[in-house]
């Protein structure tokens, strides 16, 4: 696939596997295996962080709550990607909540054994720290992108967050409704379903109920 140069800084991603394969082994060998419904919580703020976690298959959103009740989203994460780590470091209960866009398999390890398999480990504890800078990078990113991109880029960009390379293309696979992507990216239920049904007459996309297909990610920024 050709991707073109000079691309702009927020388009900068992780990984689709984040994890090298002798972390992600110990997630296999240590932490249980759960399995959450679509809106289903992960956990909630003020809890006390029992466990780190690493997501099989799925999508999630950390977010907040404002007092008018609705949900400011800092992070999403997908398939191949940790998270609930930071508060067990910190020894702080949570912040945010996280919660279930789709249906979600989840592995979580024990706060004790993290801290004694990971942070203990030197190798580990490097590897933790480059996750954490890049999502440090990943959030001015993002904050870059709400105060200063169009709709239509924004959308763009939670389309390539939430996508997983495959041959020919990048596969989404979801259920999220165009009213919850709205929700994410901050604009009206509308708009995310005349800028989706464009690219689809423009032939840059195809979609479903449960899945998103795009052949070059790149094409529709």
């Amino acid at each position: 696939m050709k991707v073109k140069e000079n691309k702009p800084a927020f388009l900068a991603t992780l990984t689709n596997n984040e994890l090298e394969n002798d972390f992600r082994n110990i997630f296999i060998q240590h932490a249980m295996v759960h399995h959450y419904e679509k809106n289903e919580f992960v956990f909630l703020s003020g809890e006390k962080p029992n466990s780190v976690y690493f997501i099989e298959k799925g999508l999630l959103k950390v977010c907040q709550a404002t007092a008018e009740g609705d949900d400011v989203t800092f992070f999403l994460r997908k398939r191949g990607e940790i998270f609930g780590y930071a508060e067990v470091i910190l020894e702080e209960n949570r912040s945010r909540l996280a919660q279930c866009l789709d249906q979600c398999t989840i592995r979580a390890l024990s706060s004790d054994i993290f801290l004694k398999e990971v942070i203990a480990n030197k190798r580990m504890n490097q590897e933790i720290l480059k996750i954490t800078n890049r999502r440090l990078l990943e959030q001015q990113q993002m904050v870059e992108l709400l105060i200063s991109q169009p709709v239509s880029i924004r959308l763009a960009w939670l389309l390539k967050e939430m996508s997983i390379a495959q041959t020919g293309g990048y596969l989404i696979e979801t259920t999220l409704t165009h009213s919850e992507l709205s929700n994410i990216i901050g604009c009206s239920r509308q708009t995310v379903s005349e800028i989706l049904s464009k690219w689809r007459e423009q032939g840059l996309i195809s979609y479903d109920r449960k899945t998103i297909f795009i052949q070059d990610i790149y094409s529709i920024f």
